[in-house]
């Protein structure tokens, strides 16, 4: 099985649709399937057409479970340390690039697979969707950025609660605590919405989304005078862009710009 093709993109106008293909196992992470990955993200980073990148996982009622974990028992100790530093440094990678990402959770989100979402900019799920960070009840803890981007983005005492209990919620409690941005029924709803983000993403400054990632992700790190001053920095690099000057000719003669991304 391990010439299979665990990733599969389809390219649609401006969007890479990233599909995790692992169905017999669950869309479970391995070492193969992550490298795949790896690959799959420097490529498309490199393709001047793209613009958003969105994650989905192939088959019914599922978007991924996290690690192969019969894999794992098979593991010598450094063939873990080898997994655990491929797959922080995948999941990073996707949090870092100058593309925004939206992930589709249509199904199982667990450990990996909702630490992945959790590295995505924009997350939306379907209502039955089952969405946690087990570890605690297999005597681990969350080790793909879980702990961190969590807490970040649903607040401290909630995110202890969830890993604490290794609890699992549903699409809908996923939106009302704020770890994802949007609910929809089934997956119609959800790629339409993400054909309608995708637009209102395409139609703004190339440059200005990749510095306002950029700026946001860097400043959750920093103190409020540190961030001010990054973002002032990163301000200043657009002053010098063409696309602004396209921006304010396009806002006074009341017309649509046509932003080049430099």
């Amino acid at each position: 099985m391990n010439n299979n093709k665990y990733i599969i993109v389809h390219k649609i106008k401006m969007i890479a649709f990233i599909f995790i293909n692992r169905l017999y196992k669950y869309n479970a992470l391995n070492i193969s399937l992550l490298k795949q990955l790896k690959d799959c993200l420097k490529y498309i980073v490199n393709d001047k057409n793209i613009r958003i990148i969105v994650f989905i996982g192939l088959g019914k009622n599922v978007f991924c479970v996290g690690a192969d974990l019969k894999e794992r028992l098979l593991m010598n100790q450094k063939n873990i340390n080898v997994f655990i530093n491929l797959i922080n440094y995948v999941f990073n990678y996707i949090e870092s690039i100058s593309l925004p990402s939206i992930a589709i959770l249509n199904g199982m989100s667990l450990g990996g697979g909702l630490e992945l979402a959790l590295a995505c900019d924009i997350r939306i799920a379907l209502n039955n969707s089952i969405l946690g960070l087990p570890e605690c009840s297999l005597g681990i803890i969350p080790g793909a950025g879980g702990t961190q981007r969590l807490s970040k983005i649903i607040g401290l005492s909630r995110a202890k609660e969830m890993i604490y209990c290794a609890k699992l919620i549903n699409g809908i409690e996923a939106y009302h605590i704020g770890l994802v941005n949007h609910v929809r029924h089934n997956m119609y709803e959800a790629i339409s919405l993400v054909f309608k983000i995708s637009n209102l993403i395409y139609n703004n400054g190339q440059l200005s989304v990749k510095y306002a990632k950029r700026v946001m992700n860097c400043g959750l790190s920093l103190n409020m005078n540190k961030g001010l001053i990054l973002e002032r920095r990163n301000y200043n690099n657009i002053l010098l862009s063409k696309d602004r000057i396209e921006g304010l000719q396009a806002f006074y003669l009341k017309r649509k710009p046509t932003y080049k991304g430099y």
